[in-house]
């Protein structure tokens, strides 16, 4: 990867010119352990790049099937993600005293010693099908975070990258599937999440709730519908952060196919609220923007051959 950009007054890279490379493979093997029963999937990732040379990613996932329609599995990754040019190269003037007189001037630096994010991952879940037309999944996790990117105070208005930033998130999700009749499918999940980190959840709502459902009807149409719940969220600490609070959504489509290969289809969205209200806080609220999310409708023709 090679780039050459041009720098501005607020907007800087050193160097302005660069050369990156990155190589990677990957290794994995299926292992059953006991037929029908247990079977164990062992790999890993293996990466090369210039700013953090080697990184080794490995994985162990177990499947075990104690009896017909029910299924565990569990698995223990290792995950890396490598920083970006802006981490290490960038100079960037965030607050202006010319557009926000109120503030003093603030700076975002590149570190050079930015090094990468690694999480440990722990994953445990269950299926059942019931019946025939039924199936319920029960999924969680657990990762610990080690070198997170933060933005610490060098100085009165300098940020620059760092590394020294850990914490922990887990979850857990609720889904199922129901179809009492052939033309007829609804599905449905709750999820849960939380940052361990100061009780902060960041940009992602800790409840959210969705029910879809599937109407095939009469002459080639269908009627797909999907209500959605997300929870009050909270804004990232650091230099930049989006609240959003609790909001519900309703999309519909409705779809017709005259011939196999061509599909029509009307799409609503939004269709509860006019607009859901997003904000955007900036440098500690020392300045903020909202941006509305309105109500919308489309619609898309398909022809496939």
């Amino acid at each position: 990867m090679k780039d050459d950009l041009d720098n501005s007054l607020n907007f800087t890279f050193t160097p302005d010119s660069n050369d990156e490379a990155k190589y990677s493979f990957f290794i994995q093997d299926e292992i059953t352990v006991i037929p029908d029963t247990l079977k164990l999937t062992l790999g890993s990732k293996f990466e090369w790049n210039t700013y953090t040379g080697w990184e080794v990613q490995p994985g162990i996932r177990a499947m075990w099937t104690p009896a017909d329609r029910h299924q565990i599995w569990a698995a223990v990754s290792r995950s890396v993600r490598t920083p970006a040019r802006v981490e290490r190269e960038m100079d960037l003037l965030v607050v202006d005293v010319l557009t926000v007189p109120a503030v003093l001037p603030v700076t975002l630096s590149g570190n050079p010693d930015q090094d990468s994010e690694k999480m440990i991952s722990y994953e445990l879940g269950y299926r059942v099908q019931p019946t025939d037309e039924t199936s319920i999944d029960i999924a969680s996790f657990l990762n610990f975070w080690e070198n997170e990117v933060g933005f610490p105070s060098v100085g009165p208005t300098n940020l620059a990258f760092d590394n020294r930033e850990h914490s922990h998130t887990y979850g857990v999700e609720v889904a199922g599937v129901w179809q009492p009749i052939d033309w007829l499918r609804l599905t449905g999940s709750y999820s849960f999440f939380r940052v361990g980190r100061e009780d902060e959840t960041g940009a992602a709502p800790t409840h959210k709730f969705q029910i879809r459902s599937y109407l095939d009807l009469p002459g080639n149409f269908e009627l797909d519908s999907s209500f959605i719940y997300f929870g009050r969220t909270r804004a990232q600490d650091g230099l930049l952060g989006t609240r959003i609070d609790t909001r519900t959504g309703l999309d519909v489509r409705l779809g017709w196919h005259p011939t196999d290969q061509l599909e029509l289809s009307l799409v609503g969205q939004n269709l509860l609220r006019s607009e859901v209200e997003q904000t955007t806080h900036f440098i500690n609220s020392a300045a903020s923007g909202t941006q509305e999310i309105e109500r919308a409708f489309y619609g898309k023709v398909t022809w496939r051959f």
